[in-house]
């Protein structure tokens, strides 16, 4: 059965969608304007546009706490991590889902040429790579279509499993630019298998606990890393 190619950004927004994203949050920059171009005819997911790559992640961040679901920053890379690492460094140390959708805006086919936002690690570049790793749980580059929407599936994964925190894709121009039919790219895990889980129960909290801080004149909870 033949399906008709779509674009590589409308089909990660398909599985932004099946994870439960409704809102993402960010500034066009570098490839990553190909995601705003999709997002402009998508519907389903609001784009939030920010002023600043720190307002952007600080918005993602809130999201992610507040739903459950990973909050979704995009933006050129030398700025999400530049500007934005407030919001970063605030999901890895409260262990919040959060999707950073990057670049390595290396311009082929003149990599070695490029501007100096270009975050190859190739000559004369730094290394998108390696400075997301510091800060996140996971980071992939993707340089092949196919990669791409199987990569940020993959991300989704890492942020919201075991214990939550903030993954990076980074797109070269290629992965972005190619259209793809829709048959090859079964999801490897369905959603729901990897999906943040329910709320506690009051119930099953400790009895004990409970008495001990009705009882308490001054409690004090000293709470942290996804408490």
């Amino acid at each position: 059965m033949n399906h008709e190619p779509r674009s590589v950004p409308t089909m990660i927004l398909d599985t932004l969608r099946h994870a439960g994203v409704d809102m993402v949050f960010g500034m066009s920059g570098g490839n990553t304007n190909r995601f705003y171009r999709a997002l402009y005819e998508y519907g389903g997911i609001r784009p939030v546009l920010a002023r600043e790559e720190s307002l952007a992640t600080v918005m993602a961040q809130a999201y992610g706490a507040l739903t459950g679901v990973p909050g979704v920053a995009i933006g050129q890379s030398a700025w999400l991590l530049g500007n934005g690492g407030v919001g970063i460094l605030e999901a890895q140390l409260g262990s919040t889902p959060l999707l950073l959708l990057g670049d390595l805006s290396e311009g082929p086919p003149y990599t070695h040429h490029s501007p100096y936002q270009a975050a190859t690690g190739g000559a004369g570049a730094w290394s998108a790579e390696q400075a997301f790793s510091a800060v996140t749980k996971r980071t992939f580059v993707v340089r092949h279509p196919v990669e791409a929407v199987q990569q940020t599936h993959q991300a989704i994964r890492w942020a919201t499993a075991g214990e939550a925190g903030p993954v990076a894709v980074l797109f070269s121009s290629e992965s972005l630019d190619q259209p793809l039919p829709e048959h090859p790219l079964t999801p490897l895990y369905p959603p729901a298998a990897y999906a943040p889980a329910t709320p506690l129960d009051h119930a099953v909290v400790d009895p004990a606990v409970l008495r001990h801080l009705r009882q308490a004149r001054r409690p004090f909870i000293l709470a942290g890393q996804g408490v």
